[in-house]
């Protein structure tokens, strides 16, 4: 079975509001809150030092590696994905894997 060369299908991606209206019941990595994702937020996250309500133990289990982020962008031009990873998780790969494969680990 071949692959048609000439579809026209488009995947869209859908919005953070309908991702947990269809998907939030199912085993899926936390939702944390509502964020500004920016250049502060994202040094936070590497600092280990994620801005949420949880308890510090939630919170510790719950962005070791880091967040993944979506949202919509300015002028609701779109969708916008983003991801920081916190530098303990950055070390742990460092120090588990070879520096070939933890850099291509950490940029996946």
């Amino acid at each position: 079975m071949s692959a048609d060369k000439n579809s026209k299908r488009r995947f869209d991606l859908l919005s953070p509001a309908e991702f947990l209206r269809l998907f939030g019941n199912l085993p899926i990595a936390p939702f944390l809150g509502v964020a500004h994702f920016d250049r502060a937020f994202a040094q936070q996250v590497r600092l280990g030092d994620f801005p949420d309500p949880a308890s510090p133990a939630y919170r510790a289990q719950a962005v070791f590696e880091g967040v993944a982020a979506k949202g919509v962008a300015p002028q609701g031009r779109g969708l916008l994905l983003a991801k920081a990873k916190t530098g303990a998780w950055v070390a742990a790969v460092r120090a588990r894997y070879s520096a070939l494969v933890a850099a291509r680990i950490i940029e996946s």
